[in-house]
This record gives C-alpha cells, structure tokens and sequence, in this order.
C-alpha cells in the first residue's frame, strides 16, 4: 500500500495517508477521469472512474483498490501506466 500510495503522491497530493486499501485518485473533471479509466482499460489496468451522479459534481475521481494478491511488480506497473497517460495527456490534479 504504502508503494502504490508514495508513488502516486506526485500526482495525487491528496491521497489519504490511511491504510484503507480502497485509494481515490482525485481528477475532479468528469471527462478527463472516464477518459483516464478508458486508457488504464486498454493498458490492461482495472481502476473504476466513478462521475456524478455517484460522487458530487466536481469530484470525480479514480477509485484504485488494492488487494493481497496484487503482486509488486503489478502495483509497479500500474504507477507507470497512471503516470505515463498523465504525461501523454498533460494532466495533473
């Protein structure tokens, strides 16, 4: 958790510092967080976009869940992917 979390720290300064294993990555605009979910998709990268009506307006977000299973090498991976499509899109939130 605490891999995932450092790592994405850069681009999510608000990420929660709990050990919840459920991490919302805050985009805030909702096309930019289910164009983001679409890109991770087809990376092979399952993070739920989550837009109003779920969530307020203004609060869209990427709901990362870690589990036992993900392996280091997979959370790894994953912290590239998220940070490579921010790039490629200049994103940031």
């Amino acid at each position: 958790m605490a891999l995932i979390k450092g790592r994405l720290k850069k681009l999510f300064p608000k990420i929660p510092e709990n050990e919840i294993p459920i991490i919302p990555l805050i985009i805030g605009e909702e096309r930019k967080t289910m164009n983001i979910c679409e890109r991770l998709l087809k990376e092979g990268i399952f993070i739920q976009g989550l837009r109003p009506p779920t969530v307020h307006p203004g609060s869209s977000h990427l709901r990362l869940t870690v589990m036992a299973t993900h392996t280091e090498e997979q959370l790894n991976r994953a912290c590239v992917v998220i940070e490579r499509i921010f790039e490629r899109l200049n994103y940031s939130s």
